[in-house]
């Protein structure tokens, strides 16, 4: 591996010949190399059950068997090359090289895209007279991009055949590299690095800004919907309360004048009694109202009628509103298109009964009128919004193309003289031999990789659930080997750690997600749990999943619970090292939201606990 990986090949090393079968059934690789004596199946049965499922990628045997049955059983596995150990490495680089020539078609050692060539023998790009090398990963990304020109590669492809399936390399790595190689441009190469490089980057920025304007746009029909309903309802409510009013002062009139409309003062424009509202009484108000008035006795007995101001009423019809409206417990109210009045006087009760179907159909056609407005400006508006959401939105997607690359820079940052610390570490204790500080200056180094590593998965939990890898499984048997991997460390902790797990409990959703967020929760229960405390965790089902973790801990109520999952928070005041962050909670929470699930924290008397709902 270190003689192709200093050669800028992107290489991935597996010991036994189950992992390489797998492995080369991805079929994501340029090339294979095989050892014949490998454990489990040989390298000969491999290639057998690769070429089996029609993987055509092309294979070299490195191997110490010589003879000449080996060389021959190895090519008619299908083999494209045989070479023996010992090896001179300039033979096989050259081997490898014109193995993978053959791939699918030939591809030479000068790959030319418009004026720009990759030499790929000496890892260099030129343009015109301009040459500029490049390091190992610029250099496959270039050849991937200039072997497939016009196409647009996902950048998990790139991540899987340089970095391998098991990296945890960020996806924003990627453009990182091209950032690189388009400093290394030529500047005036405008077309070449616009189908190369801007292309995919404005397919992420456009998937981003996408993705930002469905949530602009539906806060704001959510927003237009509860103004203008609440508009519209106060509308009616208004329109309701108004006519009622209306057809009130009306039928008090008529009432106060022995269920007959009073006379008319054109003198002083307005009726003998005034009251609120009365203005809504003009000249015209008795001959355009309806109404009819019932005089009853002290026994509630009907002792007169009028109905002069009303063709459509029968006296049955009187009677049964009459009958009505003494049922009732107030004195106004509607019976069928009738507002009415019920008056006690010394002569007995009168009841009188205004048609208020002309005010009602006024209100009616009022608020028609006013949904039609608010409908049609509903509509302008969110035209509006969906026309300026792009541009309201943009920023936002630059300010998180930014972070993101600050996340990758200052992680490619921090890593390079990390490695170079711990490397120079391993010299100098060969040379001087071990002593506290180089210990005190590995363990913190160590400890600075470990967090740099938490902070790039947390980044990318939080970016997108697009990179989820859904499935089918079983989540009480994902659960129970996760526990029985802490079972050693609690118990070694005087931990009690006890579990009811119902089994076959299936769930649809990433397996090896769900199996850290458990490893998360528990760990972080061993850390805090009180000396010879106990651990409990439960699975169960009502409508979905529901994962709970509890653990004894005797300083429960200092704890801020609503605290709990903020990045780098710790109960420890003191921020002593326990060998934790605080960024863990942090993460579980964020593989939680990715399976729109919820995650909540809970205490009571002595013990604090998790509860995971998935959905």
């Amino acid at each position: 591996m270190h003689i192709l990986e200093s050669h800028k090949f992107s290489v991935d090393g597996v010991n036994n010949g189950d992992d390489a079968l797998n492995y080369g059934l991805t079929g994501e690789y340029d090339g294979l190399i095989f050892d014949i004596m490998m454990p489990g199946m040989d390298g000969i049965q491999v290639l057998q059950s690769l070429r089996a499922s029609n993987i055509t990628t092309p294979a070299l045997f490195l191997t110490a068997r010589t003879e000449v049955s080996d060389r021959v059983a190895g090519l008619d596995a299908g083999a494209d090359d045989y070479l023996p150990k010992p090896f001179s490495t300039v033979e096989l680089l050259a081997r490898i090289r014109a193995m993978l020539r053959r791939k699918d078609t030939y591809l030479p050692d000068l790959l030319t895209v418009g004026a720009v060539t990759l030499n790929r023998s000496t890892y260099q790009l030129s343009f015109r007279d301009q040459i500029q090398p490049l390091s190992g990963k610029e250099f496959q990304i270039l050849e991937m991009l200039m072997q497939q020109p016009g196409l647009i590669l996902p950048s998990e492809r790139f991540i899987t055949h340089l970095w391998g399936w098991d990296t945890t390399v960020d996806t924003s790595v990627i453009w990182v590299h091209i950032s690189n190689l388009r400093k290394k441009s030529v500047p005036s190469t405008h077309q070449w690095k616009s189908v190369l490089f801007e292309m995919p980057a404005m397919c992420w920025r456009s998937k981003m800004i996408g993705s930002l304007r469905k949530k602009f746009i539906s806060i704001s029909i959510i927003s237009i919907f509860l103004v203008f309903s609440g508009i519209f309802f106060f509308l009616l409510v208004f329109t309701r309360i108004q006519t009622n009013r209306s057809l009130d002062v009306i039928a008090d009139t008529i009432a106060s004048n022995d269920g007959v409309f009073p006379e008319f003062d054109p003198a002083q424009r307005h009726p003998p009694i005034r009251l609120p509202y009365s203005d809504v009484i003009t000249e015209e108000t008795q001959f355009s109202t309806r109404f009819f008035s019932v005089l009853l006795d002290d026994q509630q007995q009907i002792t007169d009628i009028n109905v002069d101001s009303v063709s459509t009423i029968t006296e049955q019809d009187v009677e049964e509103f009459t009958e009505q409206a003494l049922r009732k417990a107030g004195e106004r109210g509607w019976i069928s298109d009738y507002r009415y009045k019920v008056m006690d006087t010394e002569d007995g009760t009168i009841v009188v009964f205004v048609n208020g179907v002309v005010y009602q159909n006024m209100a009616n056609r009022l608020l028609f009128t006013a949904l039609l407005v608010l409908l049609g400006s509903a509509a302008l508006i969110l035209i509006l919004t969906v026309v300026v959401s792009k541009w309201a939105v943009r920023p936002v997607a630059e300010s998180y193309e930014k972070q993101r690359q600050f996340i990758t820079d200052a992680n490619h940052e921090l890593k390079t003289p990390l490695t170079l610390i711990l490397s120079n570490l391993d010299i100098i204790e060969a040379e001087i031999g071990q002593n506290e500080w180089l210990d005190d200056i590995r363990s913190e180094g160590e400890r600075m990789g470990l967090l740099i590593n938490q902070l790039v998965t947390l980044s990318r939990m939080d970016e997108s659930t697009d990179s989820l890898t859904r499935a089918d499984f079983n989540l009480s048997s994902a659960i129970a080997d996760t526990v029985s991997e802490f079972q050693n460390l609690a118990e070694e902790r005087h931990h009690d750690l006890t579990s009811s797990i119902p089994p076959s409990i299936h769930y649809y959703g990433d397996e090896a997600l769900i199996r850290r967020l458990t490893a998360i929760l528990l760990d972080n229960a061993i850390k805090y749990c009180d000396l010879d405390g106990s651990i409990q965790l439960s699975l169960t089902v009502r409508r979905y999943p529901i994962l709970t973790i509890e653990n004894t801990y005797k300083d429960v109520d200092h704890l801020e619970l609503n605290r709990l999952f903020d990045r780098f928070y710790r109960a420890d005041k003191a921020r002593t090292f326990s060998g934790s962050f605080g960024i863990g909670l942090s993460i579980a929470q964020s593989i939680v939201k990715s399976h729109k699930g919820n995650l909540s924290a809970y205490k009571k008397s002595g013990t604090i606990g998790f509860r995971v709902e998935l959905k």
